[in-house]
């Protein structure tokens, strides 16, 4: 009995230690990757908002333009403000540079017409999580997200509206934000947080789980084995 113990623990002890050494390797592993998945995943959100602006591409809009005296040059320039004439007179917003980066349109007229579109065709905040979760299922990325849209009017007070998974990925990374407008005035942040345990490939998780199938073997062998030469010593003592 007492060697039965003494052959358990030993057993078990290198069935942690051989888990426990390949769980860290695993660990490293997805360490690695998130990089690569967080970029994949930002991708996924900006194709999903592209989306949305080719649903509006061909919906006409009325334009009013005026003479201007600004001059015009073949590259346009990065805008660190823009002056807008509307029902609350004449007023410049500032748009910082981090803003204008990560502007899903950068030419002045396209982003003029878009802020127009999504006045008047708002995005359908859950709609875009759904169609950023297909994106990213066709990646092969399994995460559970959520988006926060924001918005923020001419007298600069902003809305935000979150999508349905909200309440329940609050633990989610958030993503850097894309902005769409001739202000950058809709805000586009998603949120996401990795189930990283179904990225792993079932080999994997096959060697995880090896040593201890190994274990039930090695302790089914060692009970018949003991069991055999105790019967063998019997019947020779008898």
């Amino acid at each position: 009995m007492k060697q039965n113990i003494i052959a358990l623990s030993i057993a078990t002890f290198f069935c942690i230690l051989i888990t426990g050494g390949y769980s860290v390797t695993l660990y490293r592993d997805v360490q690695k990757q998130l990089p690569e998945w967080k970029e994949s995943v930002r991708e996924a959100l900006v194709e999903a908002l592209q989306v949305e602006v080719r649903k509006r591409g061909n919906i006409p809009v009325d334009v009013i333009t005026v003479n201007s005296t600004e001059v015009q040059t073949l590259e346009e320039k990065v805008p660190d403000s823009v002056t807008l004439i509307s029902k609350y007179g004449k007023k410049t917003y500032a748009i910082p540079r981090e803003k204008f980066a990560h502007s899903l349109v950068k030419e002045r007229k396209k982003r003029m017409l878009l802020s127009m579109l999504l006045e008047k065709y708002p995005v359908s905040v859950d709609t875009l999580n759904q169609n950023w979760d297909s994106l990213l299922l066709a990646k092969k990325i399994a995460a559970n997200t959520y988006i926060r849209y924001s918005i923020t009017d001419l007298q600069e007070y902003t809305t935000t509206t979150y999508s349905r998974k909200y309440r329940q990925n609050l633990q989610a990374d958030s993503l850097t934000p894309c902005y769409m407008g001739f202000r950058c005035e809709a805000e586009v942040t998603g949120f996401v947080l990795y189930r990283w345990w179904q990225m792993i490939d079932g080999w994997q998780w096959g060697l995880l789980v090896l040593p201890w199938i190994g274990l039930c073997i090695f302790m089914f062998a060692y009970r018949r084995i003991i069991s055999f030469f105790k019967e063998k010593s019997i019947e020779t003592y008898f």
